[in-house]
């Protein structure tokens, strides 16, 4: 039979777990780490190892349904903490490309404009063109 505070658990952990793919698709589409915690991601995943490992040592039985949800909520935040990683990769990525476009500045000379390398080095040296 099951019980109210049961019924409950299991809204709570449904309605976690609508919010927990739509996090982790937000993540996958903006490519970025902008306006994520990975301390938050790490708490919450602690946070459900903890229900887990409370409903396995539960004295009066184990709840497989409400289990499953707990699992099924540890795997979504799970994916979302794995874009964390590939986001932040592909912030560093984005910083590298900002910082070498920037490392070129236009250069009066008597034949015209012309790029040059942060280092005094001309635009085709930098690329490694032959002049």
């Amino acid at each position: 039979m099951v019980h109210l505070f049961e019924l409950c658990e299991i809204a709570m952990l449904l309605c976690f777990g609508f919010s927990w793919p739509l996090s982790a698709i937000k993540s996958y589409r903006a490519r970025t780490t902008k306006g994520k915690s990975l301390p938050f991601l790490v708490l919450i995943l602690l946070g459900y190892v903890a229900g887990i490992t409370s409903k396995l040592l539960n004295p009066n039985g184990f709840k497989w349904y409400v289990m499953f949800f707990y699992v099924l909520n540890f795997c979504f935040v799970s994916i979302d903490f794995s874009l964390y990683f590939r986001n932040l990769r592909l912030d560093r990525q984005a910083a590298d490309e900002s910082l070498q476009a920037l490392q070129f500045a236009v250069v009066e000379q008597p034949l015209g404009r012309r790029l040059v390398a942060a280092g005094g080095l001309d635009q085709d040296a930098a690329l490694g063109v032959a002049v």
